[in-house]
């Protein structure tokens, strides 16, 4: 009987000591530890331990029947399925609680990581690799405005973008990237097409504010190309083709409003031409009066 309540007695003193340094492991393992239910585990098998070993039978058989008692509660814990899991200072999660965490985390992480990289993009300059996101937020920018007047705007400053873009080229001495005529050509095609949705009343007024402002890009440009290499002169007249083109449509259609209405709201602007302008944008044949919508009084 002494025997029985001894071994109850010593088992409870140890699982008490067990539980103890089960508490200072688990206040002082590190963060992210990775690791099975061990902890609750192991205090779940001293609990088991100390009830078998309390209860003895008292002797002869006491010994005997208590082993018993012990060997059962240990198997009993030995087949308690083990999960995975991850600790995070005092708290705990499950795979599924990790996945839906990560799934959570991993939009935030994702727009902080692109707001940077947009923010990065502003200072890129045509042939960085950055400089394709720069034109596509700004497509995206033209696309979410509603109103046709801050299209023309917003479309301007873009255009005025590109020619401040060059300009650093040529003055570091840099070649100009052949991606800068291209999103200029674009560029001046949508500021064009955003001028057709304006409200007829204001259509001549947004013509010559258009025809203005790309004369003063054309300005600008002339001066860049008077003291640039070869590969930059040629780049250059390209934009300067592409600024004229649009300053003398903006000035035709002065004298064609509906027609440049039509074809540009129907999304065809090559069916608007200069005349003796060919289908390509080639000059074909040149009359006399061929300049007559470029007049200054017109402007």
């Amino acid at each position: 009987m002494r025997s029985g309540y001894r071994l109850g007695r010593y088992s409870g003193l140890l699982a008490d000591r067990m539980r103890h340094a089960i508490g200072k492991l688990s206040h002082h393992s590190r963060p992210w530890r990775s690791s099975t239910e061990c902890d609750s585990s192991l205090t779940g098998t001293t609990i088991e331990l100390q009830r078998a070993l309390r209860v003895v039978p008292p002797p002869p058989k006491g010994l005997r029947v208590g082993r018993a008692q012990l060997l059962v509660a240990a198997m009993r814990e030995a087949r308690r399925p083990v999960t995975l899991r991850w600790r995070l200072g005092g708290l705990r999660f499950g795979l599924v609680d990790g996945l839906v965490a990560v799934l959570v985390i991993l939009p935030f992480l994702f727009a902080l990581l692109s707001g940077q990289v947009v923010r990065a993009a502003q200072g890129s300059v045509p042939g960085q690799l950055l400089h394709p996101m720069k034109l596509h937020v700004e497509r995206v920018q033209l696309t979410a405005t509603d109103q046709p007047d801050s299209r023309v705007s917003l479309g301007l400053a873009f255009v005025g973008e590109r020619v401040a873009e060059v300009e650093s080229l040529v003055v570091a001495g840099a070649p100009i990237d052949f991606a800068a005529l291209v999103a200029m050509q674009q560029l001046v095609t949508q500021v064009l097409s955003a001028t057709a949705d304006v409200p007829e009343p204001f259509m001549e007024e947004t013509l010559r504010y258009v025809a203005v402002q790309l004369q003063v890009n054309l300005d600008t440009l002339r001066v860049l190309q008077t003291g640039t290499t070869q590969h930059n002169t040629g780049i250059l007249h390209g934009l300067i083709s592409a600024c004229q083109r649009g300053q003398r449509l903006a000035a035709y259609a002065l004298l064609e409003p509906d027609q440049f209405r039509s074809a540009y709201q129907a999304g065809r602007p090559g069916l608007f031409l200069l005349p003796g302008e060919g289908p390509l944008g080639a000059v074909t044949e040149a009359p006399a009066d061929a300049n007559t919508c470029l007049r200054e009084d017109r402007l």
